[in-house]
């Protein structure tokens, strides 16, 4: 019988994912501003003195199109975040598995897939740090695939707009069932360290209380550019 196991589920980092969307809403305001006061500019001069200057028209008129053309894909983006980026993420007795904005089961890594690693040098379960596209991190695990042979995987928590504020305390969860549920498998000492299962010591997490003053003054500074922005175009 599996002894009992706390649920942890993740939690939306508000703050961060307001300021991403954010940024995209203002990006999608500069375009737009843009736009508006290049068409000022041929209403201004009027569309026949301008025609005059026939490579100074097109551009103008080809400027516009290609500023049109990424607000509106910018908008289609933001609209459609949550349908495509939106998870969220529950670790239990079981193991670790991802539901869709719908809350569908769309991924599951149970305990009990997970195998040992056939590369010496390796261990069972580890820790994995990317840096491309953005520093990330994860766990490199080992299971089985379709056709039966093990192959490397890789739990990762990172989801674009909707970033998680206890990403760490799941990983560590993740990982305490795996040495209470699979104890056969070997965990990577520095991954051991990096989550603080060493010993008993509670893991604490690094930042809480200023996650809304610097979302608030990430704002203000892009606000403050946008209205730099309109002044100098005028």
């Amino acid at each position: 019988m599996k002894q009992k196991f706390k649920i942890m589920e993740s939690e939306i980092n508000r703050p961060l994912t307001y300021a991403a969307l954010g940024l995209v809403w203002v990006t999608i305001a500069v375009i737009m501003t843009i736009t508006v006061l290049l068409f000022y500019k041929l209403f201004e001069h009027g569309f026949h003195d301008l025609s005059y200057n026939r490579s100074h028209f097109f551009m103008i008129l080809i400027t516009e199109a290609i500023l049109i053309s990424c607000c509106l894909f910018l908008i289609i983006h933001i609209v459609g975040a949550k349908k495509k980026y939106f998870k969220r993420i529950v670790v239990d007795e079981n193991g670790a598995h991802v539901y869709n904005y719908k809350k569908e089961l769309i991924d599951n890594t149970l305990y009990s897939d997970l195998c040992k690693s056939k590369d010496p040098f390796l261990p069972d379960v580890s820790d994995n740090t990317s840096t491309q596209p953005s520093f990330t991190k994860s766990l490199r695990i080992f299971r089985k695939n379709k056709s039966n042979q093990i192959e490397t995987t890789f739990i990762d928590f990172n989801y674009s707009y909707y970033q998680f504020k206890n990403k760490s305390e799941l990983y560590r969860h993740f990982l305490q069932g795996i040495q209470i549920f699979r104890p056969d498998l070997t965990i990577g000492q520095y991954t051991l360290e990096e989550y603080n299962l060493t010993d008993k010591t509670s893991y604490v997490q690094k930042w809480k209380g200023l996650e809304w003053l610097i979302t608030l003054l990430f704002m203000a500074v892009l606000f403050g550019l946008l209205y730099l922005l309109v002044l100098f175009l005028k």
